[in-house]
């Protein structure tokens, strides 16, 4: 989103048949999934299928950049994990997001904003002595990692140029 706001032309690749923050039962889009998908394009892909990862790879060239946010290691295991596509395209630029990083004890471990305030210790400092910790009213590890991902592409890219 916010690499869209900057001017970046973002595709955003999405599973067929369904589509992030999307009620398959409504009329129209969510406010949510609005902002959440402003400045972007999206396409919808079935990367599990041989047909969508050869699609993928022929319209890569047009790119400069992947940001993927599935656990360590399913990139790899699709055959599309940065070494690959580095490989194939020296200049990509490539943005793996995880809850925990790729290696370490808690790298194949879900990550979302609510274990992110709990084990970082931010919810130490919410709450009441009543209720006890409690997670922020917005989803502050979330919007974080995305800042934080956003300005690492554009350092990469810098770099790059």
């Amino acid at each position: 989103m916010l690499l869209g706001d900057y001017g970046a032309d973002v595709v955003k690749v999405e599973p067929r048949g369904r589509r992030e923050f999307r009620n398959p039962d409504a009329d129209r889009d969510s406010y949510f999934f609005l902002s959440a998908n402003r400045s972007k394009r999206s396409l919808t892909l079935d990367l599990k299928s041989q047909e969508g990862r050869d699609l993928l790879l022929r319209i890569l060239p047009h790119f400069d950049v992947v940001v993927e946010n599935f656990r360590p290691g399913v990139m790899q295991a699709l055959g599309l994990g940065a070494e690959v596509l580095r490989a194939r395209h020296p200049r990509l630029v490539y943005c793996g997001v995880s809850g925990f990083g790729p290696d370490g004890p808690y790298k194949d471990r879900p990550g979302f904003d609510q274990i992110a305030q709990g084990m970082s210790g931010f919810m130490s400092i919410t709450g009441t002595p009543e209720s006890g910790p409690t997670r922020a009213g917005i989803a502050i590890g979330d919007l974080l990692a995305g800042i934080f991902a956003a300005h690492g592409v554009t350092m990469a890219l810098l770099e790059r140029w």
